[in-house]
């Protein structure tokens, strides 16, 4: 009897710990659920506007590649007027025999300009022109192409006339081949020094041009400052030059 009240007493005495413990647990569980439930919406919200983000970029690149598709049907629309338009062209101008006449007598003016003007790079320059009158006459091509690039060759003729420069060039000397120093004033005179030191103007004598001496001291020392500063990159000065066996003073 003593036994069970003992064991009783003791059930007793253990039984609201373990209720606290229990009502302990049932807290925590009742509190955990509650942050996953939490957890969960949010977890579910941050989908959701993922899901609204990747829906977005969808869209967007869906509209990209539309507009690329336009893009590229609108350069392939452009491109068939050019060629519609370039063939009209050429069409035109292969059977414009006045425009080919007014071209190549334009060419032919630009061919005695370069022949009678100072002979700076001569050759390249009559090639050039040489090369316009070949695809005036071909027929291969329209003539608006052939004029763009005669009125091209003209703007580098005039840039020759209102420019300066220093070259090395090949000049021809007593019959023999040699480098030179060239200064170049505009197309109305070519000044060179030699390695030896020999200081040379070119004129014309007769129909031909040909380098000559200076013998002028004076002028000779204007031309070797001329060269050395244009070389330099120095583009202004006063300088005692001989011009069409004038001796005469010349700015830059």
């Amino acid at each position: 009897m003593r036994k069970i009240i003992l064991t009783l007493t003791a059930l007793l005495i253990t039984l609201p710990a373990f209720a606290a413990g229990w009502e302990s647990l049932i807290q925590n569980l009742t509190q955990s659920r509650v942050e996953l439930e939490a957890l969960s919406k949010e977890m579910d919200s941050l989908q959701r506007e993922k899901q609204a983000d990747l829906d977005q970029w969808s869209q967007r690149r869906t509209d990209l590649e539309a507009q690329v598709q336009r893009e590229k049907l609108r350069e392939l629309q452009l491109s068939e007027k050019m060629k519609r338009a370039d063939s009209r062209v050429k069409s035109q101008a292969k059977s414009d025999p006045q425009a080919q006449k007014k071209i190549l007598a334009w060419i032919s003016g630009s061919e005695a300009w370069v022949n009678s003007s100072i002979p700076f790079q001569r050759d390249q320059r009559l090639n050039s022109l040489k090369n316009l009158k070949e695809r005036a006459t071909a027929g291969h091509e329209s003539l608006e192409f052939v004029l763009a690039d005669l009125w091209s060759f003209m703007e580098a003729e005039m840039k020759l006339s209102q420019t300066s420069e220093f070259t090395i060039q090949d000049i021809s000397l007593e019959g023999k081949t040699q480098k030179a120093e060239i200064a170049r004033i505009g197309m109305r005179s070519l000044f060179a020094v030699t390695p030896d030191g020999k200081i040379l103007q070119m004129k014309k004598q007769s129909t031909n041009w040909s380098w000559v001496p200076v013998d002028s001291s004076e002028e000779g020392t204007s031309i070797q400052l001329l060269v050395k500063n244009l070389k330099a990159k120095n583009f202004s000065g006063y300088y005692f030059l001989p011009v069409d066996n004038l001796t005469m003073g010349a700015s830059l």
